[in-house]
Order: C-alpha cells, then structure tokens, then sequence
C-alpha cells in the first residue's frame, strides 16, 4: 500500500521534492568533481614522469568517478521504471554520458602517456 504524503499544491509531496534535490546536488557534485578532473588532465597533458599525486587524481579519481556515474545512471532509470522519478530525470543519462566521454580520457590518457613517454619515476 502507497502512503499519500501532502503534496502543497506542487503535484508531488515533500518527500519527493526532498529525493529530487538531493539528486540534483549529487548531480552537481559529481559535475563539478568531474570538471575538475578533467580540466587538470587537459592543462597537465602529455604526463613524461610518473607522479604519484597525478596518477591517483587522473587514475584513481577518475575510476572513481566513472563509477559513480554509472551507478547514477542506474538508480535513475531504476527510479523512473518504479515511478519513484520524474521522466524528465532521463535527460540525466545524456549528461551522464557526455561527462563519462570526456572523463574516460583521464585514466587512458595518463596510462598511455607513461607507456609512451616511459616510466621515468621522481
């Protein structure tokens, strides 16, 4: 059996309204964590020694984030096939992928640097 929550004249209650912000700031967030990543690996590029602060941002972080992209992209189409979000949170899917494009080049990317440029470790 569905609860009915108040819904404050908005068409969808409280709760709801608090899930989709809370989606949307984790949106932003993984964004901005992104952009990071990515705005670093394209000022640094070609990486010609092994850093290790480097290799956990560009590797590490970016694995990291990929992953988590993939699990957003998940829990929203999950979300939407149960009703428990919005159609309009698909178009999450089309930023997730034009985020996952760019951010994939930050672990091949350094990885192919060091196998190009050698492992020159300092």
């Amino acid at each position: 059996m569905r609860h009915s929550y108040p819904t404050y004249g908005t068409g969808i209650s409280l709760k709801e309204s608090v899930v989709h912000c809370g989606l949307l700031l984790y949106i932003l967030i993984l964004t901005a964590a992104s952009a990071v990543v990515i705005l670093q690996g394209a000022s640094d590029e070609p990486y010609y020694r092994f850093k290790p602060l480097d290799c956990l941002v560009q590797v590490g972080f970016g694995v990291a984030l990929l992953i988590l992209w993939a699990q957003l992209a998940v829990g929203v189409v999950l979300g939407t096939v149960t009703s428990r979000l919005s159609v309009w949170f698909l178009a999450t899917l089309l930023w997730a992928a034009v985020v996952c494009y760019y951010l994939s080049f930050s672990p091949s990317g350094y990885v192919s640097d060091m196998v190009n440029h050698g492992w020159e470790f300092r």
